[in-house]
């Protein structure tokens, strides 16, 4: 996949197009490439990547995406997608997991063609060669009310991601 370059970024912000396949029923989750969000002791990180005086401190990152057509509430049906991120080398498992599971985030503008998102953030320990991110289609009971949709869950795939050349691809099942 191409890296497109970004005069204004660092070498950990990079962009590509790596189409995921069909994350929601009828809708298309492709990654986009990773943002820099700031770093693991900042005041917006701090608490979040549970950082304590006197322990490393290295940016955070999130995976950014798109889904096409939009993704409204109401196509949602209970379904969720789920993101775990591994590093190689793992980050220092003093600190943190070798499997880090994530939040997320995302734009719901009513009217929009696409869906803007993004999974993280998550530490990104200088020397990372590679990030794997495993995404699955979940089902969420909210408020102990089942989904509308429910499938068992799906595994969809993992994205590829080479640190030092910004290359990224899609391992499907």
């Amino acid at each position: 996949m191409e890296r497109e370059a970004d005069p204004d970024s660092s070498p950990m912000q990079f962009s590509f197009h790596v189409d995921c396949g069909e994350a929601w029923t009828g809708h298309q989750l492709t990654a986009t490439g990773l943002r820099l969000d700031g770093v693991s002791d900042d005041a917006i990180h701090a608490d979040y990547s549970e950082h304590h005086a006197g322990g490393p401190i290295h940016p955070m990152t999130s995976l950014i995406y798109r889904v096409t057509p939009a993704l409204h509430r109401s196509d949602l049906a209970g379904r969720e997608v789920d993101a775990e991120i591994r590093l190689d080398p793992p980050a220092d498992p003093n600190h943190w997991p070798s499997v880090m599971s994530v939040g997320g985030e995302r734009d719901n503008t009513p009217g929009s063609e696409v869906t803007d998102g993004a999974f993280g953030p998550f530490v990104l320990p200088a020397g990372t060669r590679h990030i794997a991110i495993s995404l699955e289609n979940i089902s969420v009971v909210t408020g102990g009310i089942p989904p509308r949709d429910s499938s068992p869950d799906r595994y969809l795939g993992e994205l590829l991601i080479d640190v030092s050349s910004g290359a990224a691809r899609w391992a499907a099942p």
